[in-house]
């Protein structure tokens, strides 16, 4: 895997510092099962466990890094709508193939888990 790109734009680590959070693959879904564009309680509504200051962090940092468009809707019903940049749009395969991969793996990932703890766990219970 390491030998694929220069050592240079793995310490960059622009990716990860933009998608490496707790929030944003998530948020960015939501905008993108809503064809690119979403209001800031919507948002708050399609993420579980989200509190409004978390969501609204993640929402300034991917608009900071140029990848979403933060529109203040003024009329009848105020709100702030967030929208997917021309940037933000070439996330699309990166992130589908973290999905796709995560879709394959799972199980797997989750029986490591389970073998991991319990290994973790026998010592304990054989000193008590």
């Amino acid at each position: 895997m390491s030998e694929h790109f220069d050592r240079s734009v793995r310490q960059e680590r622009v990716l990860l510092d933009l998608l490496g959070d707790k929030w944003s693959i998530l948020v960015l879904g939501a905008i993108c099962d809503h064809h690119g564009a979403r209001r800031f309680n919507a948002l708050a509504r399609d993420v579980p466990g989200i509190s409004q200051r978390s969501l609204a962090t993640c929402l300034r940092r991917l608009e900071r890094n140029g990848l979403i468009h933060r529109r203040v809707i003024d009329g009848p019903k105020l709100g702030t709508e967030y929208s997917f940049t021309d940037l933000g749009y070439t996330l699309d395969p990166p992130v589908t193939a973290l999905l796709a991969w995560t879709k394959l793996h799972t199980d797997a990932v989750r029986a490591a888990q389970v073998t991991y703890d319990a290994r973790e766990e026998a010592p304990r219970d054989a000193e008590a």
